[in-house]
């Protein structure tokens, strides 16, 4: 029986592309639930980037069910509207219309939500364009609101990209190797930042990440993927070189050199 308050739900999900017979989710089943922050490690090709698009219907998967906040994520335009209105999507590289301001990119976060006549024509209301100046204040990037996308650096880009998910008014926020462009210290603003929204707007996140210090640092659920199945299910605190050795693949040799299971993966 599925959990009433469960946000994400896999049912036994497997999935493999057109062309290449292995799986890159293979059975996979496990709840998340509402208000969680989990992150999601695992080798390039291990499922993570698919287990996330699975979600909002953008990979559709051949074996198995999802739901999104109790609802079955089915592959037909009105089931995948009423997915989508309430997840949101934060790209590794950002994802932002260059031609556009930073406002009028946020307030592409709202097209889910208004008449579609009025977002084909880029109509909006004085209360949406407010709307949209204050998230981006919220992200510290008020003052550039009236500035093209790419005038901006990587860490502000990113965070236009967190204002136009939160304009989306999300349940879920999915963000897809989100700091893997970014220097150190502008990765931890980013996470500090998506923590800050977990924990202030009760929204689920969910983050697929390569910097294991950040995983464990701002993870509360780590989840481990290796050959599209969760191999490793804990909390940041339990998670061992073991775990991630079985993410990872690590050799026993590997692990008894004198450098860390981390420094090799990173």
């Amino acid at each position: 029986m599925m959990n009433s308050n469960a946000a994400i739900h896999f049912f036994d999900v497997s999935h493999s592309y057109k062309g290449n017979s292995q799986k890159v989710l293979n059975q996979v089943h496990l709840e998340i639930e509402k208000g969680e922050f989990c992150t999601i490690l695992g080798r390039s090709g291990a499922g993570k980037s698919t287990f996330l698009r699975s979600m909002t219907g953008f990979v559709q998967v051949e074996e198995g069910s999802i739901f999104i906040n109790g609802d079955e994520l089915r592959y037909y335009s009105s089931s995948l509207r009423k997915i989508r209105k309430n997840v949101a999507m934060i790209f590794q590289h950002y994802n932002l219309v260059n031609r556009l301001t930073n406002l009028q990119n946020v307030l592409c976060g709202m097209l889910q939500n208004i008449p579609s006549q009025r977002g084909i024509l880029g109509w909006y209301t004085e209360k949406e364009k407010k709307q949209a100046l204050e998230l981006l204040d919220r992200v510290g990037l008020a003052d550039f609101a009236h500035k093209r996308a790419d005038q901006l650096s990587g860490g502000q880009k990113q965070r236009v990209g967190i204002a136009r998910a939160l304009a989306q008014d999300p349940k879920i926020i999915l963000a897809d190797e989100p700091v893997a462009s970014l220097d150190p210290v502008t990765s931890g603003e980013i996470m500090e930042l998506l923590k800050q929204i977990n924990k202030e707007e009760n929204i689920t996140v969910v983050i697929s990440l390569h910097q294991i210090e950040l995983a464990k640092q701002y993870g509360e659920r780590m989840i481990g993927f290796a050959g599209g199945k969760v191999v490793i299910d804990t909390t940041a605190g339990f998670l061992t070189d073991g775990d991630l050795a079985e993410i990872y693949d690590v050799t026993k040799e590997k692990e008894n050199t004198n450098h860390s299971i981390e420094k090799q993966i990173i």
